[in-house]
C-alpha cells in the first residue's frame, strides 16, 4: 500500500492491523470488538479512535512528528498485561506552554528548550 492510504478498520469482530508491506497515512478504527496492532508501527499522519480499543500488546506504535492521535471516550490505545507496549513520538520541543505532543495526553511546560524529546506512553505503570 502506498504512504498515502486512509485505511479504516471496521465490522463487529476483533480485527488484526496488520505491518508487513503496509506504510499507513491515516488510520481509523471504528470497531467495537477492537484492533490489536500485530507489529512495530511507524505512522506519519492521524490515527483516528472512533470506536474500539487499539490493543497495543508489546509492540511500540511510533507518531511521527506530524503525526496526531485522536481517542474518544472509552475508545483508547490500550494492552494486556503482561505485555509492555508504548505509544511514543519523537519531538524538537522548544519552551513548551501546554504542549501535548501528538495528542498522546503528556502536557508540557518548560522555559527552557528541551531539544529532541522522546514522549513515551504506556497502558501500565511505567517505572
Amino acid at each position: 500500500m502506498t504512504g498515502n492510504s486512509t485505511i479504516e478498520y471496521n465490522g463487529t469482530t476483533s480485527q488484526g492491523l496488520t505491518t508487513t508491506n503496509v506504510n499507513y497515512k491515516n488510520i481509523i478504527i471504528d470497531n467495537p470488538a477492537g484492533v490489536s496492532l500485530r507489529g512495530n508501527l511507524t505512522l506519519n499522519d492521524t490515527i483516528s479512535l472512533i470506536s474500539g480499543d487499539l490493543n497495543i500488546f508489546s509492540n511500540t506504535l511510533t507518531l511521527s512528528p506530524t503525526a496526531y492521535l485522536i481517542e474518544s471516550s472509552g475508545n483508547t490505545v490500550t494492552g494486556n498485561p503482561p505485555y509492555i507496549g508504548y505509544i511514543q513520538t519523537t519531538q524538537t520541543i522548544n519552551s513548551p506552554s501546554s504542549y501535548n505532543p501528538c495528542g498522546l495526553g503528556a502536557y508540557i511546560i518548560s522555559s527552557s528548550n528541551l531539544g529532541s524529546t522522546v514522549i513515551r506512553r504506556g497502558y501500565t505503570v511505567q517505572k
